[in-house]
């Protein structure tokens, strides 16, 4: 009723039942790739056979529009991959299922990479973009994700969230960004930080979340529904 748009963060955003990496708890671990062993996940290959993409990412993808349709949703407009990170047999099978992407994204220089190799290693590379991707290598039309988020260090209670980025970090990306022609200033903010109960820890949230909106007007941006930036 208020316009908001929806984006679908993963199926379960965890991977089976293991700590990948954090704690095996929905929406607090990797999905689509094993993060432990720094490798893809087996699912991915088919009785050792190479696919096109992962059927196994794909069926999950599918499982979780399905959830959506069940509960009454409309269609996603995006994917945004849980902690934007998946191999790249699972990423392949995204546009499959969702002609848009909102997110960072993860690139590699092999479809099954090996990072242990003694001799020719692959490696991988995290990468965000001022502009939308019409295709990327995987067939992804991606919406910009490019300055980052609001990180407060809560370790005192949450081991694993102990990164600070402050809003004035994001305002900072949002400057830089300007030098970008037609570029954007797009970032998140996790609803959680204005939660109370995480006083005295984190008491700055909502005038942090203000800040950060008035330093991107004030540098000149328009702000729009990034729905309108999916694929035609």
């Amino acid at each position: 009723a208020r316009g908001g748009k929806l984006v679908m963060h993963g199926y379960t955003h965890q991977y089976d039942s293991m700590r990948n990496k954090n704690t095996g708890v929905s929406a607090d671990d990797f999905e689509f790739w094993n993060a432990v062993a720094n490798t893809p996940v087996t699912e991915d290959l088919v009785a050792g056979i190479i696919p096109l993409f992962s059927p196994w990412a794909l069926g999950r993808l599918l499982a979780g529009l399905a959830e959506f349709k069940n509960n009454g949703y409309a269609k996603p407009f995006a994917w945004e991959t849980p902690h934007y990170q998946a191999s790249p047999l699972s990423t392949k099978a995204i546009p499959l299922a969702f002609n848009t992407t909102y997110q960072r994204a993860v690139y590699y220089t092999s479809d099954t990479p090996n990072f242990t190799a003694t001799t020719g290693k692959d490696f991988s590379v995290g990468q965000f973009f001022p502009y939308v991707i019409r295709q990327d290598y995987y067939g992804q039309w991606n919406v910009p994700e490019n300055l980052g988020n609001v990180e407060y260090n809560i370790s005192a209670i949450d081991p694993f969230s102990n990164v600070t980025y402050t809003w004035q970090d994001i305002c900072l990306n949002a400057q830089y960004a300007t030098v970008v022609r037609d570029g954007f200033a797009s970032f998140f903010f996790h609803p959680f930080w204005l939660e109370s109960s995480l006083a005295p820890l984190v008491t700055t949230g909502f005038s942090d979340f203000k800040n950060i909106i008035q330093c991107i007007t004030t540098l000149g941006y328009t702000w729009t529904d990034a729905s309108t930036l999916a694929h035609p």
